[in-house]
């Protein structure tokens, strides 16, 4: 099958929204299917350019940007224009790819009616196959907060326009069911993660003396990285030599001063090192090598209805595990069997769980190796895309 993936990600170097992108693409690519990632705005900040190609293949999957260049305006009003005149370019860049060689399916990522309702209309015009995939709610739902009435039409409409739907979770699944129409098709198609970056990689730690890892988003409270920062305040003078490694951007300079504040009021500043932005590919040898890879998500109702790709690639390191047990991540996993869980809400418990980690090294390491297998049997990239392509066939 030819397939267009349409999405407004930073690519090929992002965080775990591309990453995911980038797992199954591969994974679809392996199964006999040809895939184009269209980046349908540009997604760079002037001030930190990390992806340079506004077109190219990257793991199979060949990728194009529809715009000229791929750096974002800091002027609200040029986003706007730009946004409208880099939409309109990926239209008409899919439809005369489908006329040099017909295009079979349309994935949208896309949370936005309108951009879904035209690319619906290109769909029918070119006769194709157009697939949603999701992996959260709906904004604002996301947030824990209520949709507006407005909000709420335009979701159900949104979710009309598509022949098929692909979720994350089961949660999701129950969100969308009744919203997609009665003879569009859904499937469960859990966090995919490209399990071999971690087994085959052999690079050296990247890091000298034993550290805790945590890679993400700083912003807002997704991953209660505050929290984790807490719990390590709490542990962190038992073990000295400890250092804990956070590994991510946040969207404001505002948000990243928060963190250094925190950092310094605890005079901390010489053992939680936040790194910023960290291409891919280095990310597997900071993870390989970590004492243990935490992950303190609160429960809230963007949790419940994702799932963290994150942990996908924490668990294929093969490294020991600490998160919290919200949304589904206990359907997968079992404390001291494959990880070690805790209840959301207590940073006491989390540290708690911390030092046990760190005192028990050998009953830990066989925790996460334990873990590994979940990576490799559940989230494999390989298993889960098969799936899909199967799904997509079938529509």
């Amino acid at each position: 099958m030819n397939i267009k993936l349409i999405c407004g990600y930073p690519f090929p170097i992002g965080l775990s929204a591309t990453n995911r992108i980038i797992s199954y693409c591969k994974g679809l690519v392996e199964n006999n299917n040809q895939v184009e990632i269209v980046i349908i705005n540009p997604t760079e900040n002037k001030n930190n350019i990390i992806n340079k190609s506004v077109s190219g293949t990257y793991s199979g999957i060949e990728f194009h940007y529809s715009w000229i260049n791929i750096i974002w305006p800091a002027n609200y009003i040029m986003k706007i224009i730009l946004f409208a005149l880099s939409f309109s370019r990926s239209l008409i860049y899919c439809y005369k790819k489908n006329r040099d060689n017909k295009i079979d399916v349309i994935i949208s990522s896309y949370d936005s009616l309108i951009v879904n309702l035209i690319y619906f209309i290109l769909s029918k015009t070119i006769k194709c196959k157009y697939i949603y995939i999701v992996d959260e709610y709906p904004y604002p739902l996301r947030y824990g907060k209520a949709p507006s009435l407005f909000r709420r039409i335009s979701i159900k409409s949104m979710c009309r326009l598509f022949d098929g739907i692909v979720v994350m979770t089961d949660a999701l699944k129950e969100y969308f069911s009744d919203k997609i129409k009665k003879d569009a098709k859904l499937l469960v198609m859990p966090m995919t993660v490209e399990t071999e970056r971690f087994l085959n990689n052999n690079e050296p730690s990247p890091v000298e003396g034993k550290y805790i890892a945590y890679i993400g988003e700083l912003s807002g409270n997704k991953d209660g990285v505050k929290d984790l920062i807490e719990a390590f305040r709490i542990i962190s003078g038992e073990f000295p030599e400890l250092k804990l490694y956070i590994i991510g951007k946040s969207k404001t300079k505002i948000e990243y001063n928060e963190f250094e504040e925190v950092i310094s009021k605890y005079d901390l500043k010489e053992r939680i090192i936040l790194t910023g932005r960290m291409h891919r590919d280095l990310v597997p040898s900071y993870l390989n090598h970590a004492a243990m890879l935490v992950l303190a998500r609160p429960n809230t109702i963007r949790s419940q209805g994702g799932f963290p790709t994150k942990l996908g690639e924490y668990l294929a390191a093969g490294r020991p595990v600490v998160c919290t047990a919200v949304g589904e991540i206990p359907n997968y996993l079992t404390d001291g069997i494959n990880a070690f869980l805790v209840e959301p809400g207590s940073n006491d418990k989390f540290a708690g769980k911390l030092k046990f980690v760190l005192e028990n090294p050998e009953a830990a390491e066989k925790v996460g190796k334990e873990g590994q297998k979940v990576a490799i049997n559940v989230f494999n990239y390989k298993m889960q895309s098969a799936r899909m392509s199967g799904f997509l066939k079938e529509l």
